[in-house]
């Protein structure tokens, strides 16, 4: 889908930005997981997962082609 965004040619940075960014934030993921598991609940971290799918899912359906920064560059 991120590809589908972006321009041929143009996608290399923006996959390596994705990618670096998703395990920066899977490695604090899991540090903050397990705090919250031993501060509340469980089922409190699997409240907060939904919440959190449920945002990333909204933001994508509101994914518009061209709206990614790598894509303002090239039409100068």
């Amino acid at each position: 889908m991120l590809a589908d965004g972006t321009r041929p040619g143009n996608r290399g940075g923006t996959l390596g930005n994705y990618h670096f960014w998703t395990s920066v934030a899977s490695g604090f993921a899991v540090l903050i997981g397990g705090y919250i598991i031993d501060w509340l609940t469980i089922d409190v971290l699997f409240y907060v997962s939904a919440f959190i799918y449920g945002g990333s899912a909204w933001m994508t359906l509101r994914m518009q082609e061209g709206t990614i920064e790598s894509n303002d560059h090239t039409q100068q």
